[in-house]
């Protein structure tokens, strides 16, 4: 009978070590916990192929690690210290027959900037990162940008839409128009870019 209850004792205390799935690390002054907890996403594109988007949390959750890739394809896309992700789309906008991954990221507070980190599947066999611009208020386009983006696919253009501040708004509120930028997908050399469209 001990000999059981001894068994049932070690079965208990081995299920309780292994049930927790959150990575925990502690900090350099070793006062506190930060948090590493991944989460993945999986996004199957039109031809087929599974991409993993994985975001980790190393230095706290307002900002991440990500990791576009597939177990098909030896490259992968790394992006360090981005915002978190808030959607993911996909999309062809150079029209090649394979859809490229774009990754939404918004940062954390009252302002929600949007940005993004985008990976295109060359031939479906390679991962190559697309560069985009980084945000310039020197440029007329974002004349009273104060962030709340949104984006979405319209064809062969990722679109990007946020309300125009004001000199007396406040970031909660607005009284100005909404503005909408197209952005399109260019190859220079071994580059891939998302740049503004010009009418």
């Amino acid at each position: 009978m001990k000999n059981v209850l001894g068994l049932v004792f070690i079965l208990v205390l081995y299920s309780c070590s292994s049930s927790g799935s959150e990575e925990t690390t502690h900090g350099n002054s070793g006062d506190s916990s930060v948090s590493k907890k991944a989460s993945d996403l999986t996004v199957t594109t039109s031809s087929g192929k599974s991409i993993i988007i994985s975001e980790t949390h190393p230095n706290g959750m307002s900002l991440s690690n990500l990791k576009i890739y597939s177990s098909s394809i030896a490259d992968s896309v790394v992006a360090v210290d981005v915002d978190p992700v808030s959607s993911v789309l996909t999309g062809d906008l150079d029209a090649d027959g394979y859809q490229e991954i774009y990754v939404i990221t918004t940062a954390a507070g009252s302002g929600s900037y949007g940005n993004i980190v985008g990976a295109v599947i060359m031939g479906d066999s390679i991962l190559v990162p697309v560069a985009f611009p980084a945000f310039d208020p020197g440029v007329k386009t974002f004349e009273g940008y104060m962030g709340s983006d949104s984006f979405y696919v319209e064809g062969n253009m990722l679109m990007r839409s946020f309300p125009v501040y004001k000199k007396a708004d406040v970031n909660s509120t607005t009284t100005g128009e909404k503005m909408l930028v197209g952005y399109r997908l260019m190859k220079k050399g071994n580059k891939f870019l998302l740049l503004e469209a010009k009418n």
